[in-house]
């Protein structure tokens, strides 16, 4: 399916498109493949034809991302941000590689925003937890796991106790 998607997505390519779009949703395609370098040309072609490709940052952020290259991840995220601050799930993302990363003040910072923004979102307690429990803070830790675990958050058991 993924290939059918890759090829249909090439001959848009083959008319000389300029929709940065079609791009950004190649780059999505290479990802999925599990095609990193490739899929981050295509983000990078997507953001030479529109420079305000929120979608081309975030989506090269996680790619450099799970590649553990959150030096050029960061600089992505507070881009597509920059351009659009309403795309919260961006604040999720981020605040996850500066967790990984062990950017932990961060990290926290973009959870509370986010949670701010939507008070009832499990995966960010649960993200929240695990800064907390990198910065020594159980307290505070456990009851975000609590808290996502009641959300719904398939939480470990080692983090409840």
């Amino acid at each position: 399916m993924l290939s059918e998607a890759l090829a249909d997505y090439k001959v848009l390519l083959a008319m000389k498109t300029k929709d940065s779009k079609i791009y950004s949703n190649l780059g999505n395609i290479y990802g999925l493949m599990k095609k990193g370098d490739s899929a981050i040309l295509s983000y990078n072609k997507a953001l030479e034809m529109d420079d305000k490709n929120t979608d081309a940052y975030v989506n090269r952020a996680i790619t450099y991302s799970m590649a553990g290259r959150y030096d050029l991840a960061f600089p992505d995220y507070t881009k597509a941000l920059q351009i659009d601050p309403t795309m919260y799930s961006t604040y999720i993302n981020r605040g996850y590689a500066y967790l990984a990363s062990g950017k932990l003040n961060e990290a926290l910072a973009d959870f509370n925003y986010y949670l701010n923004y939507d008070p009832n979102n499990a995966a960010c307690y649960y993200y929240r937890g695990l800064t907390y429990t990198s910065m020594g803070n159980t307290a505070n830790a456990k009851n975000d796991f609590l808290r996502a675990q009641s959300l719904g958050y398939k939480v470990e058991q080692k983090y409840l106790q």
